[in-house]
């Protein structure tokens, strides 16, 4: 699915760019075996795990899914590569430090978040930091994390999403975890680059980098914050239930009209159809996590990604130009900030 890949990585540092080259080079060659063997060799070498996931894993991840942005990776070579980076965090768990913490972090992943490879990447830098962590895995529900809570009595939880789609999920999280009084780091290229949308979904803190993640759990290890605020994070919003409501009928009412102004889509057949509207349907996701954080960013960003993905398949513009406005034609006039969200995402296109 398109936009589940939706981030915004950062380039990896000149420095590392050969080594991560030689990495990806010998997976495309079939030689995942010799791929292992070179990161291993950096451990062996004196390197320290964090490092090597800093500088060698990580910006390997983000190359891989700018390549599959620019049309140079399908999906099964985005797969191979994530495997063998699997395989290796593995590997590496056996050279990471000895915990020296006394208390354990519990690590999850918001529900509906299914990238569990940064959230390992970061289970395994904490621990080589000393600390003791608990990966509970990918989209859990909040009702499984309580029972989890209740089993590890974790000193603090870290959430993880790195797909804005996926903040849906942390509010109930956060709330599972106010009910045993522990206190939540969030983390990830989700959250953004500032702890805006963190402080609107109720974590207690927001870590930017693993660095960052792991100087605020050590303190909170050490000297516990105070209990963070009783009460639901989750606050009704009339707007979002009402795309909710309607998202299939918007999603019709959006084609229809999309189709009125290409009419190149009327040789469409099933398979370009269900894209059409699976885009148009994430238009409308996006426009809702953009109102739940309330941070236009994200809608930006998503827009940003998309044209550029777009351009690199030879897509028309006009196609990513009009698919937002059919949507914006399709919402009631009574959704004010639903509309405004897609008005100013609109003007940041024709801002290209």
């Amino acid at each position: 699915m398109i936009a589940d890949r939706v981030t915004t990585p950062a380039d990896p540092p000149a420095e590392i760019a050969p080594a991560v080259a030689r990495f990806l080079e010998l997976i495309e060659h079939g030689r995942p075996e010799a791929a292992v063997e070179l990161v291993l060799e950096r451990v062996h070498d004196g390197e320290t795990v964090t490092e090597t996931v800093q500088r060698l894993l990580a910006p390997a991840q983000r190359q891989v899914g700018a390549y599959w942005q620019l049309g140079s990776y399908t999906v099964t070579q985005e797969h191979v590569v994530s495997g063998v980076v699997d395989d290796l965090l593995g590997l590496l768990s056996v050279h990471t430090a000895q915990p020296t913490a006394e208390h354990t972090v519990a690590l999850v992943c918001a529900e509906g978040e299914w990238h569990t490879t940064p959230a390992r990447m970061a289970a395994l830098c904490l621990r080589d930091a000393g600390l003791r962590v608990q990966f509970l895995g990918g989209s859990l529900p909040p009702e499984h994390l309580g029972a989890s809570l209740r089993q590890l009595a974790p000193r603090a939880v870290a959430i993880s999403c790195t797909l804005p789609l996926a903040l849906g999920g942390v509010p109930p999280l956060v709330d599972a975890c106010r009910d045993h009084q522990i206190p939540t780091l969030a983390g990830g290229s989700g959250f953004g680059p500032d702890d805006l949308r963190s402080i609107r979904l109720g974590a207690d803190g927001h870590a930017v980098d693993i660095g960052t993640a792991i100087d605020r759990l050590t303190e909170w290890l050490d000297r516990p914050p105070p209990p963070p605020p009783s009460g639901s994070v989750v606050v009704a919003d009339v707007e979002r239930a009402s795309i909710a409501a309607e998202r299939t009928s918007l999603v019709d009412a959006s084609y229809r009209q999309l189709e009125r102004q290409l009419p190149a889509m009327a040789g469409y057949d099933d398979r370009q159809q269900r894209h059409v509207r699976r885009d148009l349907d994430y238009i409308l996701q996006y426009v809702d996590t953009t109102l739940l954080v309330d941070d236009q960013r994200i809608f930006a960003d998503f827009m940003g990604w998309l044209g550029a993905l777009l351009e690199a398949r030879g897509v028309p513009a006009a196609v990513l130009d009009v698919s937002p406005e059919t949507v914006l034609g399709a919402l009631p006039r009574d959704l004010a900030r639903a509309r405004t969200v897609l008005e100013r995402g609109l003007a940041s296109l024709q801002d290209r």
